[in-house]
């Protein structure tokens, strides 16, 4: 039997066009103002897959379906590895198009000054105009070696010789680039295109697409992958391929993987939280964020709309579900992540309702730890309630989960209402109306509190 291949990639860019997914109203955006002789600024958060759809973008089944214009050819370029200096960067654009369009004319010799070896080029090449792809462009517009005439000098061959610039940044251009470049025209020839979390419909997708490529039901398991990853393709990339390995170690979805999996899952994300935190949310950002984990109101609407778009927030929580546990993990272990207005206060566990550690083991409610514990199916009940808490767990769930799924033919609605009965024991003490594990009649069960039919 042929051994399945994971077709899942982390951390390198996708690169092979079988193995691309959604984005497909952004690379329609961004081709088409190629075609139209327009500039277009990628805007993504740091693993968002702007490298990837720059690759995509430049297949040449995608290239041929929306640039009409025959005569556009197109060069990429990684600003990380570019020399950092202006001669260094025209000279790169003269040596891309020798070496990727060796039977053009014979491109002028690429001697200083620079900007006329440039313009001298352009001129060899009419009718034909040029697309210049430039990813992690930071590393230009926040180096001081790179002058505000250079940017000048981009925005007038953009407009003297059609090229259209397709560049790449984590922020919008007036928050990477300097003062001078902010206040000169160079922003303006730019069309943004942005990159988020995907869409509902790009998620089931990437699901069903990679599962049948695999070989691996990641359908079963969709829902444990939405609530470790949410729907950013770094960490789904990261979430599946854990699970593929599990299944593929395994040979199915059995008891314990989704414990293994979210270890593994969680060594593998710890430094790409680290880094988010430390480097790339603002002040204003992990205020909002440590506000929402501290159960409070979402303040500052603008900056939780930001955080939305980024991934990082839905509906005022904080998401995934593995970055909001990370974020309380650390303060637990002490760990000051540089709350700007309380720097030296740890994020507490919530002091109103459930709430489970899951590295410790322990659940907490209304910020007291349980004691004595619960027993394993209890806790392994309401962990699965806690992980999955914005939305409802079926019978089938909690018997997969709790039980595996070789006890389903023994394990009925009577035996999962006596384990829930037992738990509330434990949690709601005042007996009903029941305030931490609501019925969602028809449908299972859910952490409280809710207001759409549970009770």
């Amino acid at each position: 039997m042929a051994q399945a291949v994971n077709p899942y990639r982390f951390p390198s860019p996708i690169k092979e066009p079988h193995l691309f997914f959604g984005r497909d109203q952004q690379l329609r955006d961004v081709l088409e103002s190629i075609d139209r002789r327009e500039c277009v600024s990628i805007i993504g958060e740091r693993r968002a897959g702007k490298t990837s759809l720059m690759h995509q973008a430049l297949q040449p089944h995608v290239w041929d379906r929306y640039i009409h214009d025959r005569q556009c050819l197109a060069v990429h370029l990684n600003a990380e590895t570019l020399p950092q200096d202006e001669e260094g960067f025209f000279r790169e654009v003269l040596y891309a198009l020798d070496s990727q369009y060796p039977d053009l004319p014979t491109m002028p010799a690429a001697g200083p000054p620079y900007q006329r070896a440039m313009r001298r080029a352009l001129e060899s090449l009419r009718p034909r105009r040029l697309a210049i792809f430039v990813d992690e462009f930071e590393c230009i517009s926040q180096c001081e070696a790179f002058s505000p005439g250079f940017f000048v000098f981009l925005r007038g061959l953009s407009f003297d010789y059609d090229i259209s610039f397709i560049i790449s940044t984590r922020t919008r251009l007036f928050e990477c680039c300097s003062h001078e470049v902010v206040t000169s025209p160079f922003p303006n020839i730019f069309k943004t295109v942005q990159l988020g979390p995907f869409s509902r419909d790009e998620f089931d997708i990437f699901i069903e697409r990679t599962s049948s490529i695999g070989g691996c039901p990641m359908g079963e398991v969709k829902e444990q992958i939405e609530q470790l990853a949410g729907r950013f393709p770094f960490l789904m990339q990261m979430a599946c391929w854990h699970y593929f390995r599990a299944w593929e170690d395994r040979g199915d979805f059995a008891d314990g993987i989704h414990e293994l999996v979210r270890q593994r899952f969680y060594d593998e994300a710890h430094p790409h939280f680290t880094a988010v935190w430390e480097r790339y949310l603002s002040d204003e950002e992990r205020s909002v964020i440590l506000g929402a984990l501290r159960g409070g109101h979402v303040v500052r609407p603008h900056v939780a709309w930001r955080l939305e778009d980024k991934g990082y927030m839905a509906n005022g929580q904080v998401i995934p579900s593995s970055f909001a546990d990370w974020i309380r993990r650390e303060h637990l272990r002490g760990r000051f992540l540089g709350d700007p207005e309380d720097s030296c206060e740890r994020l507490p566990v919530p002091d109103v309702g459930v709430w489970v550690d899951v590295e410790a083991g322990a659940v907490y409610l209304d910020g007291e730890r349980l004691d004595p514990p619960l027993t394993n199916r209890q806790y392994a009940l309401v962990k699965l309630l806690f992980e999955n808490r914005t939305r409802v767990c079926t019978p089938y769930m909690i018997v997969t989960t709790v039980y595996s799924e070789g006890h389903i033919p023994q394990v009925d609605d009577q035996r999962i209402h006596q384990l829930v009965s037992r738990v509330r024991k434990r949690l709601d003490s005042g007996g009903k109306p029941w305030r931490n594990i609501l019925t969602v009649h028809g449908r299972g069960f859910t952490l409280g509190p809710r207001k759409d039919g549970a009770g």
